[in-house]
Formats: C-alpha cells, structure tokens, sequence
C-alpha cells in the first residue's frame, strides 16, 4: 500500500532502528536509550562533485536568470516613470 509507505516515512523522519534491540531511536544517537548498547553513526552520504560541464551550464543559468530578472525590473521601472509622468495612459 502506497499510504502506509507513506506514512512510514514520515514516522521514521529523522530516526533510525537500534541494529541490537531493533526500537527506533534518534538518528544522531550514538547510544541506544533502551538497551543502551553503542550504536554506529550512519555513514555520511558522499556526493559527486559537480562535473566541470555541469557547473558552465549552472552557471549560464545563473546568468540567464539575472539578465531577466534585470530586464523586467528595467521595464517596470520605465512604466512606472512613464505612468507617473503622464506620458503613458492607462
């Protein structure tokens, strides 16, 4: 069932499982609260370092979205300037 999975995730949010007594603990614990035996952090999740390609095409994107940005603001600025000077009527 898809809601009970669901579900699931939601509850164990943040917990993970005691690997001796099997009871859901705090996923920082280093000592389980229940049998109070030590409990190994979880391994650190690594990830793959952005390729040099990936980072150009972020980077147009980056600049892609701030000439925009730019641009409307340019344009609100004009009508703005063009309405309150009564040159453009609305």
């Amino acid at each position: 069932m898809k809601i009970s999975e669901d579900i699931a995730k939601v509850l164990m949010a943040g917990m993970k499982i005691c690997p001796y007594c099997k009871k859901r603990i705090n996923e920082n614990a280093t000592v389980c609260p229940y049998c109070q035996k030590n409990v190994p952090l979880p391994k650190p999740k690594f990830e793959e370092p952005k390729s040099k390609e990936e980072m150009e095409k972020d980077a147009r994107f980056d600049m892609g979205c701030t000439i925009v940005v730019a641009a409307l603001f340019i344009i609100g600025f004009a009508l703005f300037y063009l309405i309150g000077e009564g040159i453009i009527d609305l």
